[in-house]
């Protein structure tokens, strides 16, 4: 894990010891991290910086790595347009995450753009807002306009209040914000706020849609990734892993549901878009000629990225877009759940049961079962349960 990449992280050339003295330094980066609060606390800009290096570094070390130590300090860094040390960090979680896409987002925009204050007059100012989806949107943008200057921010990445309101007010100074619909909670970031604080402000919806994947659980449920409902209830229910694969079948899956579930995902998508002024009645048609244009139900394929960007783009007036532009999915490399074959029949589509998930070779379905299994083990037991109560009713109802 050792490489050239802590390189960047050097101590900022003021002096932070003169001005707030220390008995000693701290030890791992732990230490540093709590000495960054303090200079933080102390206004000590300089002070937080060399901090945050430090534990970065630490951090990255083999025997000391706490992957949480490096995001946080990268995403600190950049705040404090510490350019260069930022830079560095977001390169250490790519070096062992390779797509890491909110690394790759901040390293676009570092490299494109450098410290705010260089040289970008007349340059369009542009900030998304959203979830993942945000950073998907904005790497398109960036190669469609490179004359933009864009930024983007995963909303739920932000740690805490505090900088949820230095984003609010970065991004208020933009010439635009394009958000996807974020509520209250999101404080200063929240559609009401940054619409009354935007010079122009524009939505853009969350593109959520299962109805190719009906068996994968959502993403932020319990336990988090990519679960099969069917997997996760075998397993509380204390099936052997062959009995569980015999479940992947269309009776099971009419008894769950599954053959409605992209009817009812088109209609749900389709009201979703209307208050944004994205007809998306039209749009998912065009995208199904294709096959499905979902990865995962909360993950879009890059057509649906480039439907929205023209509308944006549209929105606001940016003309013609660069030609023979092949921007990269960056989505698909996170995982990409199959339309199993007797859900994809109906819908008109090939369908299969190769499983792909980050970092790992594609599996069929008994190595997909089997490795849920491993992973099951580590779990609260109960917590599955109920993640799944709905699934094991049904098929102990079956007399499963």
């Amino acid at each position: 894990m050792e490489s050239g990449l802590d390189e960047g992280l050097k101590p900022s050339s003021v002096g932070a010891e003169r001005l707030f003295p220390e008995t000693a330094e701290p030890r791992d980066h732990a230490g540093w991290l709590e000495l960054a609060a303090s200079r933080r606390a102390q206004s000590d800009g300089p002070g937080e910086r060399r901090a945050l290096e430090r534990a970065a570094e630490l951090a990255f070390r083999p025997q000391t790595f706490d992957r949480r130590t490096i995001l946080l300090c990268a995403r600190r860094l950049t705040h404090l347009r510490a350019s260069e040390s930022a830079a560095a960090a977001w390169r250490m979680l790519l070096s062992v995450d390779r797509h890491h896409v909110e690394s790759k987002n901040h390293l676009a925009e570092l490299e494109l753009y450098g410290p705010p204050s260089e040289g970008r007059q007349g340059r369009l100012r542009l900030g998304i807002l959203g979830n993942c989806q945000a950073y998907s949107l904005a790497d398109l943008l960036r190669r469609l306009y490179p004359d933009l200057e864009i930024r983007a921010m995963g909303v739920g990445e932000l740690d805490g209040p505090e900088e949820a309101t230095a984003t609010a007010e970065l991004y208020s100074g933009f010439d635009a914000v394009v958000s996807q619909p974020l509520g209250r909670r999101r404080g200063p970031l929240s559609t009401a706020a940054m619409a009354a604080s935007a010079r122009r402000y524009i939505r853009f919806p969350s593109v959520l849609f299962n109805g190719f994947h009906p068996d994968m659980i959502y993403a932020g449920a319990y336990p988090r990734g990519l679960h099969s409902r069917l997997v996760l209830a075998g397993f509380a229910m204390g099936l052997p892993q062959e009995r569980v694969a015999g479940l992947f079948n269309a009776y099971v899956y009419g008894l769950l549901g599954y053959f409605d579930a992209c009817a009812k995902a088109e209609r749900y998508l389709v009201e979703a878009g209307r208050p944004y002024g994205f007809e998306l009645e039209t749009l998912v048609q065009d995208w199904r000629v294709d096959g499905p244009f979902m990865h995962t139900p909360t993950h879009p394929g890059i057509r649906v990225f480039s439907s929205i960007a023209e509308k944006v783009a549209g929105d606001l007036d940016l003309g013609p877009p660069q030609a023979g532009i092949e921007a990269p999915d960056m989505l698909e490399p996170l995982g990409v759940w199959p339309v199993y074959p007797e859900i994809a029949r109906r819908l008109g589509m090939a369908g299969e049961l190769t499983f792909r998930f980050q970092s790992t070779p594609p599996m069929g379905l008994e190595a997909m079962i089997a490795q849920a299994y491993a992973f099951n083990a580590t779990l609260d037991l109960e917590r599955v349960r109920e993640s799944v109560g709905d699934v094991i009713e049904l098929l102990r109802g079956e007399g499963v």
